[in-house]
């Protein structure tokens, strides 16, 4: 945002930086316990930085004055009928979306999907989605309706329309998917077209407004890092290093591989005509 940079490491500390100099413009520090830490990467709306502190102690949304620093609002989240601490926790990045003339934050968690107003915290929306938990996939969003993986435990994919109020578990959900669902790489959207990568490798390609599977490969390898769209193609990254390129299509194609020299764990970053990867040891950008 400007020249400022924002970091949010859990307990250990949130901070806004100046992003030429480096100096440190303030600094919080907002007691979670999260057991194995924090997750979620914060997101700037307006004039507010906004954070998900989803714990095994306590999970609520917050947002700070991107200026100060200061607590703008806090909205706890839904009572869980899981009573286990680790149950309870996620890791979600949120999505700000803008719909009919509202803007919502759309904020997976435990047990629940929640949308709340942007500005003041208030929920608009919430959908039960079962027992998942360790929530890490960010939602996409498109044709009405946003998409997100319900995490550990036995992970699903739902579809969810927006325009709802309340709790709209029962009317809302207009699809859902349970097989070969991702835990940890957030699913893509390409126009009609939902793509999605397992954990352990298996790629699947969703007709976006009914569900409906045009197909599914096994490519291989392990996956965290979220798939990225460029140039026609999907990219997804393996923990082993390999690099594959499906056509963005709902027929199923040849698959176009090549390899890194060491693990890649993060998302990739596109810029311009050139892809930023970062490996345990180096980071790249190839053009």
């Amino acid at each position: 945002m400007g020249n400022r940079l924002y970091v949010h490491f859990g307990v250990n500390g949130t901070a806004c930086l100046n992003a030429e100099t480096g100096d440190v413009l303030w600094r919080r520090s907002i007691p979670v316990f999260y057991s194995v830490g924090a997750g979620s990467s914060p997101v700037v709306y307006e004039d507010l930085l906004i954070l998900v502190c989803d714990g095994i102690d306590q999970q609520f949304v917050m947002a700070l004055d991107t200026i100060t620093g200061e607590t703008v609002w806090k909205a706890d989240r839904p009572p869980k009928r899981a009573e286990d601490g680790q149950l309870q926790k996620a890791y979600s990045t949120p999505l700000v979306i803008h719909h009919e003339g509202q803007d919502q934050l759309i904020v997976p968690s435990a047990q629940w999907v929640v949308s709340y107003a942007p500005s003041t915290g208030k929920e608009i929306w919430r959908v039960d989605h079962g027992d998942g938990f360790s929530t890490i996939p960010r939602p996409v969003f498109g044709h009405g309706l946003v998409y997100i993986c319900t995490g550990y435990s036995q992970s699903q994919l739902l579809a969810i329309r927006v325009d709802g109020k309340g709790d709209v578990t029962d009317s809302h959900v207009v699809w859902k998917a349970q097989r070969q669902i991702s835990r940890n790489p957030s699913p893509l959207l390409a126009d009609e077209l939902l793509f999605v990568i397992s954990d352990n490798g298996i790629c699947t390609c969703f007709d976006a407004l009914t569900g409906e599977v045009h197909w599914q490969q096994r490519i291989g390898g392990n996956y965290s890092a979220s798939p990225v769209l460029a140039n026609g193609h999907v990219f997804i990254l393996s923990h082993e290093g390999t690099i594959t390129a499906i056509p963005v299509s709902r027929d199923e194609l040849p698959l176009i591989t090549s390899h890194a020299p060491h693990e890649l764990k993060a998302s990739p970053a596109i810029l311009n005509s050139s892809v930023i990867l970062r490996s345990g040891p180096k980071l790249y950008r190839i053009n």
